[in-house]
């Protein structure tokens, strides 16, 4: 079972009209202006909730998919490619002042689900302005990955090796921001903006999908009855995964100064002391099933800090479970018992009400 941690995917953002900020010099760049901005409203209606378009409507106009979250990744790879080619002439012709002007009449905006200045207030959630094209496309590839993700959990039961693709997909997408997207906006950047547009967050947010892709694949591994002590490697496995994470945040905390308290993480200590087998180290477990508190106050608002921090723990805990059985089957019992009292050490204090 996942632990999901959905933030990512609750954006929201302000209209575009493209063709009403850029001047067209012909009919045909008029016409690609407007098919422009009729995509992106298209997206724009869906992620804020504000379509007036029925299922049975939406379902024939995507070609028969029921899904709504594969509805809005076929609607964002249908505005990306128009959105790529506008950058690239926009930022050909930066300094500009037409094109400045233009870029800054178009005002974008975009929520931050993961800065804590999202909620809803007396005017309604915070929106980020920064007064640049590339801005734009960082913050859709931020909700494409996002999407990626939540799809990947649509179908996490029913079909594993898929959703190990789309996390692996989304890990690949948070890479390509990081790498190409971010980078260069940090300069257009003012002084107080999202952390959605850090090539920092994304970097975490991909090791995190490689993360989860992992998880699926012990899944996958438990389903087929692989041995304990494979089992035991591959849900430690997600938990390295989850260990450089934290240790990306913590290195690169500066870049995270603006971020609230929801990507603060305090590390909580893993390794056992004389203990030959500390690098196993994880249970919410019991009677080979895990149980953790899915909807409970451990949960409350959604953080980052504590995705990693149970994720981290559930899976390590697991780890120990099939540490512990195979200690059983050569009669060690002792030894079987102490790691599971470990196991348990780490489990109880994220207990809810017990987190912080």
């Amino acid at each position: 079972m996942l632990l999901h941690f959905r933030d990512p995917a609750k954006l929201r953002t302000k209209t575009i009209l493209y063709e009403e900020s850029f001047y067209a010099r012909d009919s045909g760049t008029l016409e690609q202006l407007k098919e422009l901005s009729s995509r992106r409203q298209a997206i724009q209606d869906s992620i804020n909730g504000i379509s007036t378009i029925t299922p049975v409507i939406a379902r024939e106009m995507a070609g028969g998919i029921t899904s709504p979250v594969l509805q809005d990744l076929q609607k964002i790879e249908r505005y990306l490619p128009l959105l790529e080619n506008l950058v690239t002439c926009v930022v050909e012709k930066k300094q500009n002042r037409n094109v400045i002007q233009w870029t800054s009449q178009l005002a974008i905006r975009w929520t931050s689900p993961l800065s804590g200045q999202s909620g809803r207030g007396l005017k309604g959630p915070r929106y980020f302005q920064v007064d640049d094209m590339r801005y734009e496309l960082g913050m859709t590839l931020n909700l494409y990955g996002a999407l990626l993700r939540e799809r990947a959990l649509e179908v996490v039961c029913t079909d594993k090796a898929e959703a190990a693709t789309l996390f692996r997909r989304a890990s690949g997408v948070y890479v390509h921001l990081a790498k190409n997207v971010l980078p260069p906006l940090k300069a257009s950047l003012p002084p107080e903006s999202c952390p959605e547009v850090t090539p920092t967050l994304a970097s975490i947010m991909s090791i995190i999908c490689l993360a989860e892709a992992q998880a699926v694949t012990v899944k996958k591994a438990e389903e087929k009855a692989a041995s304990g002590s494979l089992l035991a490697k591959l849900h430690y496995g997600v938990v390295q995964f989850l260990d450089e994470a934290e240790l990306f945040m913590k290195e690169s905390c500066a870049d995270l100064n603006d971020i609230s308290g929801k990507l603060k993480v305090s590390r909580v200590p893993r390794k056992m002391e004389n203990q030959s087998e500390s690098s196993y180290t994880l249970s919410f477990v019991s009677s080979g099933h895990c149980y953790y508190p899915a909807s409970s106050s451990v949960l409350t608002g959604n953080s980052l800090q504590k995705f990693i921090r149970i994720a981290s723990v559930l899976h390590e805990s697991r780890s120990q479970r099939y540490i512990a059985a195979e200690y059983t089957k050569i009669e060690r019992f002792g030894v079987a018992v102490g790691v599971l009292r470990y196991s348990l050490t780490r489990v109880l204090p994220l207990r809810p009400g017990k987190i912080r």
